[in-house]
């Protein structure tokens, strides 16, 4: 949402070239604005200016930038260039581009620099907004119940908004009514880019990354632990859970809104397909590297190639979909279950032809992240988890001969799913004399390093955003006037802005209202506990934000604040959005009652709760059990605690290198990536994170450097395309078939992967005799 608000003020054009100005001695005048057409729409809104003031605002960009790994070496190059030079005509082009578009790729190709006036709050874009908002709401809490999980995008809503909007005038009637003075029309016009914005703002605003938060804290309460504390606490922990965040968002727009470095990628999609769909014009051959086909007929056959398809890999032939041909060969072989398995092993041949794979548990599309993002996760995803997982599992440290290598479950020294309902008290706490009698929890491979990775992850954030980003911060914070204004900000200061005041009464009212839903049910989470939790949040809004705006990447606090919390309390387990939270919590509730074995494995259409269980497993984990006893020095997962060493220490060591070598590729090298990339890893598998980096390697990196006139073109509408095709196709096959209980007729290719030792998740090495026990002596651990 956060990079919206700026796009659809300022409309900026997928313009490959850099505007040439006229040269000048002692004045820097701006190229005159060519014809506006969407094939060449880059308009220069610069004045004349000063070549002092334009080297000065050029060198305090250079400053801020040094570290930006969005930005291209040659560019960095010409501006430092340019500003040591003190030419003219350089410092022309250069201020052009930084200033009246911008320097970023992606955004010339996907935003347009110039403003339309046109009528936005109008009755049509809230009607169809509110709708749509409902449906995609609740469609997403229903997907977000199955394995593997599927989003309904905002770019869905965006295609369904088009015709909705179009057909409007044709049913509406006309004329002009007076509502407590305010004039307006049940027909404002045509529809509008302004309107559709809008409307992909509530979108965003409602369900922009699936569903909320608290949905896992519910489906972990009644999926897992079989509580239920009502609809009350329900609805006030949607809300404030929601909102909360909402609040802190707003009060540091400043830092990751403003600036042009924070260019939010995923709004880079929304935008090139509004325009996509409201310019139907054709492509010009000679800036696309030879392509004529209009981006909405292009949108078109990709959108009904992908719908198409996925019948196959989601349907018809499922064998497509995982496509771990090595287990089909010996479906019973534990090594070759665990190493080449795609849904619990680490897919070491990571084949898939099905979108879901690629897209699924919230990675997205990888044509959307730029390379440097995809780069550091590949790197990380295979010394991690393919390198270093391998040695320990093989090694049986962890007891991991007994345990599967990736999955998302605990389990028991038996080698059976832990049974929490052993060591819970009446009240939902721990029994410390049945725990001892029972069993301490164990974890598949991959789990447990993830949870190391996440502590270095947030150690890591910190001082990389310092060391990396502390000065385009400081600058930013002590700016005075547009010195480092783009020309989207620029343009965005016609608008009145939500004032600073209205952010922070949210935040307080919202926090109020979570003091009343952890003490008015028995939760058993103090109030000085939930301070703390708000104050982990607003200071690591920033540097998790700066992330999440520049890589795509979303590094979640979770287990942090889980970690703190657990050590403190152990034993303890905006329109749009308000009504999105609702539609969750009835959809959720609904799944919860009338799905057949919901969140248990093996459920016949796959409603196997994939991040409940991820949930619930944690909540046991810091919540019940308590960190101490898991993670402590002395226990089992004791050395996990050296990541936060490890997390601390190497973005110092990046930056030392960088600045040693300033011309190097060291500089985009990110810690918190290539620890915390695989942040969704379980659920995920190491097949959605391989597959997901090999295409977004041949898109954001093979393609958009030798055919970047296409890949400016079209690289973010055959995204919309493939995400649009694949959750439409999903729709139809969940609603019309799999809720129905009609099956397709069975056959090897859907049958025969399901019999393998990875897909069935039974590929230990080891089991224990019955009566017998793995892992520390009986009554050993504390």
């Amino acid at each position: 949402m956060s990079g919206l608000l700026k796009r659809f003020g300022p409309k900026q054009a997928d313009s490959v070239d850099g505007l040439e100005p006229s040269p000048q001695q002692s004045t820097i005048s701006s190229a005159q604005a060519p014809e506006k057409t969407e094939n060449n729409a880059t308009i220069s809104t610069a004045r004349d200016i000063e070549e002092a003031d334009a080297n000065r605002r050029l060198a305090t960009f250079e400053r801020a930038h040094r570290w930006d790994p969005n930005l291209e070496d040659e560019q960095l190059h010409d501006i430092d260039d340019a500003v040591n030079a003190r030419d003219p005509n350089s410092e022309a082009r250069i201020f052009d581009e930084v200033f009246e578009n911008s320097p970023y790729p992606e955004v010339r190709a996907a935003v347009r620099n110039y403003d339309e006036d046109l009528p936005c709050n109008t009755i049509r874009a809230w009607a169809i907004g509110i709708l749509l908002t409902t449906i995609a709401s609740g469609l997403n809490a229903l997907f977000s119940l199955r394995s593997p999980t599927l989003t309904v995008t905002s770019v869905v809503i965006q295609l369904v908004a088009y015709p909705l909007g179009v057909g409007w005038d044709l049913i509406m009637p006309s004329g002009t009514f007076n509502t407590f003075g305010r004039k307006w029309s049940m027909k404002p016009g045509p529809f509008n880019l302004k309107e559709h914005g809008l409307i992909v703002i509530m979108a965003n605003a409602a369900f922009g990354n699936g569903v909320g938060y608290f949905t896992d804290t519910i489906v972990a309460q009644r999926g897992f632990y079989g509580q239920n504390f009502g609809w009350g606490f329900n609805i006030l922990l949607a809300i404030t859970t929601q909102c909360v965040g909402f609040g802190i968002a707003g009060l540091m727009r400043r830092y990751l809104v403003e600036p042009a470095s924070m260019i939010w990628p995923k709004t880079l999609v929304n935008t090139a397909f509004i325009y996509a769909l409201h310019d139907h014009s054709k492509t010009d051959p000679s800036k696309s590297n030879g392509w004529s086909i209009s981006r909405y007929r292009y949108f078109l056959y990709v959108f009904v190639g992908s719908f198409v398809w996925y019948w196959f890999p989601g349907y018809i032939a499922k064998f497509l979909s995982i496509f771990a041909f090595v287990t089909w060969i010996r479906p019973h072989n534990v090594v070759i279950n665990q190493l080449f398995g795609g849904s619990t092993g680490l897919s070491l041949i990571p084949i898939t032809f099905d979108w879901t794979q690629i897209t699924g548990y919230s990675l997205y599309s990888p044509l959307i992240p730029p390379f440097f993002a995809i780069a550091n996760t590949l790197v990380g995803t295979v010394f991690w988890y393919i390198i270093i997982c391998t040695g320990i599992h093989y090694s049986g440290h962890w007891y991991s001969e007994y345990l599967p290598m990736s999955d998302s479950n605990s389990y028991d020294n038996t080698g059976k799913l832990y049974n929490v309902s052993k060591i819970l008290t009446p009240e939902f706490t721990l029994d410390e004399e049945k725990y001892k009698a029972y069993s301490p929890l164990f974890l598949s491979t991959t789990f447990a390093m993830t949870y190391g990775l996440s502590f270095a992850a947030i150690a890591a954030v910190i001082f990389h955003t310092i060391l990396f980003h502390g000065e385009e911060i400081w600058i930013h914070g002590r700016a005075v006037g547009d010195d480092l204004e783009d020309n989207h900000t620029k343009m965005m200061r016609k608008y009145k802005p939500v004032p600073w005041w209205w952010y922070g009464l949210l935040f307080l009212g919202m926090a109020g209202m979570s003091f009343a839903t952890v003490c008015a049910w028995p939760t058993h989470l103090s109030w000085w506990a939930l301070i703390i939790g708000l104050l982990i949040a607003v200071v690591w809004t920033i540097p998790i934000g700066i992330i999440y705006a520049t890589t795509n990447v979303h590094l979640g606090l979770n287990v942090f604040t889980e970690y703190i919390i657990g050590y403190m309390q152990p034993g303890r387990p905006v329109i749009a959005t308000l009504w999105s939270c609702f539609v969750q919590l009835a959809v959720m509730e609904w799944g919860l009652r009338h799905i057949p074995n919901i969140c248990e494995q093996g459920q016949a259409n796959n409603f196997t709760c994939p991040n409940g269980r991820v949930f619930f497993t944690a909540s046991v984990i810091f919540g019940l059990i308590g960190p101490r006893r898991i993670f402590s020095t002395g226990s089992l997962y004791g050395g996990l605690q050296y990541f936060w060493l490890a997390g601390s220490v190497v973005p110092f060591i990046a930056y030392a290198l960088a600045r040693m070598f300033p011309r190097s590729k060291v500089r985009f090298f990110s810690s918190p990536l290539f620890f915390g990339g695989m942040v969704q890893l379980p659920p995920a598998t190491p097949l959605n994170y391989l597959s997901w980096s090999l295409v977004g390697v041949v898109f954001q990196r093979i393609i958009r450097n030798r055919y970047r006139g296409w890949w400016m073109r079209f690289n973010y509408i055959t995204s919309a395309g493939l995400d649009v095709g694949l959750t439409i196709c999903t729709i139809i096959i969940i609603a019309a078939l799999n809720l129905t209980g009609t099956s397709f007729p069975k056959w090897w290719g859907n049958t025969a992967p399901t019999t393998t030792m990875d897909f069935l998740d039974t590929a230990v090495q080891k089991k224990v005799s019955a009566g017998e026990i793995f892992g520390p002596p009986a009554g050993s651990w504390k």
